[in-house]
């Protein structure tokens, strides 16, 4: 019996809440960045003035790439038009990262940034672009793959 469209809504679905969920984990959890390696010690790391410079610009990048899935998994359970996606992705991208941004206020050993918001929400648009570009080829794949592998169980366990 092959995958239903229902069953790979559920699907995303589930992928989406996973992913807002290891978002939410390693947002919020009170790490220390200033204790950058267990071997050796950095000193003068652990002022945050000092080291600023070189983590925004990693950081940048990094918080778009984190907000990508999201964009992709609300793209990915959207039956609407790519400008209303764009939009909510935005929006959504937007309301998880000031959501996390305020919770960082009150964690000591976090910084949050307007950069942050800026980053996250734009790479959750970014996903919601890349999902709806990859639509007739990669996610098609995906999807074929998803199929035979449910047809494939099904048969093994004799569904």
């Amino acid at each position: 019996m092959p995958a239903t469209p229902r069953f790979i809504a559920r699907l995303y679905v589930t992928l989406l809440i996973g992913w807002v969920s290891v978002i939410l984990a390693v947002t919020l959890y009170p790490f220390d960045f200033g204790a950058v390696s267990h071997v050796v010690s950095y000193p003068e790391l652990t002022q945050q003035t000092e080291w600023r410079w070189w983590a925004r610009l990693i950081d940048f990048p990094l918080n778009v790439l984190f907000f990508v899935p999201l964009g992709i998994g609300l793209r990915s359970i959207s039956t609407r038009g790519t400008g209303w996606n764009l939009a909510t992705s935005a929006a959504l991208g937007l309301a998880l990262s000031l959501f996390v941004e305020a919770m960082q206020t009150q964690l000591p050993s976090r910084d949050p940034s307007g950069w942050d918001l800026l980053a996250n929400t734009l790479g959750a648009v970014v996903g919601s672009r890349f999902r709806f570009a990859t639509d007739s080829r990669v996610f098609a794949t995906a999807h074929r793959t998803l199929l035979s592998l449910d047809s494939g169980l099904a048969g093994l366990w004799g569904w």
